[in-house]
Order: C-alpha cells, then structure tokens, then sequence
C-alpha cells in the first residue's frame, strides 16, 4: 500500500507542476526565480533525458509500459517481503515513470520546466526528479544496506537452524 501511495502522490505532484507551468509559464517561455541559479522554462521534449532520441514517442512508451507491468507484477508477487526503503523506491521510480508516460501518451511529448541556470544542464520536471531519487535510493538499498532484498518474514531460530542442519543427514 505504500508503494501505491507513494506513487500517486508523486504523479499528482507531477501532474499538478506540469498543468501549472501550462497555464503561467508556457505563455512567457521563462520566468526567473533566483537570478542565474533557477527559472522555471517551458520545454515540450519529444526525446528521453538530455533531450537525446527525438521522436522516439512509441519506442519511449513501450519501453515504460513494459517497466511498469514488470514492476507491478514484481510488486504483487512480493510485496509483503520488501523493505520499506524499498517500497518507497519502487513508489518513486513508479510515478515518475506514470507522470512522463501520461505526457507522451496525451501530448506526444514530456513538459520540463525546471532549469538550473549556473551550470549548462537541460531542463527537467518532477517526474524526472522523482525517477532519479528513487532509483539512487534504490541502488543504495542494493548496494549498501541489505545482502538480501527483502525482509525474511519467515526467521528460524538458531536451535531450528541446527535441528533443520541434523535432519538433513
């Protein structure tokens, strides 16, 4: 349930920061918040990150519809097993995916709009954002902090271990 939260959260976030840089921004093209550090600019980006495979709109929704099945399949078969760091990963890197799908599914391309002006860098979005936490957190929680992926709702006890040991033979 709380990767399910997570994700809407996140895709109303998405929704909500997109809708409104449609209505103030796209009229203007920019507009400056802290001078030569961030502006919010209306992008229509037809391409994946950085702007690269333009056009590529059908190749970007297979690829995210595929993920997204994989993973809540994923989800329903283990859901009771996994962490809750990883929960919130797989709720980020979810509806990230959903929000930028939802743009190249209704518009035909993704809406940027936060830029960072002191370094040459290309304009993104909360879906983006959210991507990008969630799949660092997860390869954090991969990496680091757990040999095992999930939660081992089933823990024996060291004198079961030995009696399990002794059975064997």
């Amino acid at each position: 349930m709380l990767t399910v939260i997570i994700a809407a959260i996140c895709f109303a976030i998405d929704r909500v920061a997109k809708v409104l840089t449609q209505v103030f921004v796209k009229p203007v093209g920019s507009i400056v918040v802290i001078e030569n550090i961030f502006s919010f600019t209306y992008v229509e980006n037809e391409g994946a990150a950085h702007g690269i495979l333009q056009g590529k709109r059908w190749l970007f929704i297979a690829i995210t519809c595929a993920v997204v099945v994989f993973m809540v399949i994923f989800l329903l078969k283990n859901y009771s097993r996994m962490t809750p760091l990883f929960r919130v990963s797989v709720g980020l890197i979810l509806g990230g995916a959903l929000g930028n799908l939802f743009d190249r599914i209704v518009y035909g391309y993704v809406v940027d709009m936060m830029q960072v002006t002191f370094i040459d860098y290309p304009v993104f979005n909360p879906a983006d954002n959210m991507l990008v936490v969630g799949v660092i957190l997860l390869g954090i929680y991969l990496l680091f902090l757990d040999k095992v992926f999930f939660v081992d709702k089933k823990k024996t006890s060291p004198k079961e271990k030995e009696d399990g040991d002794n059975n064997a033979e």
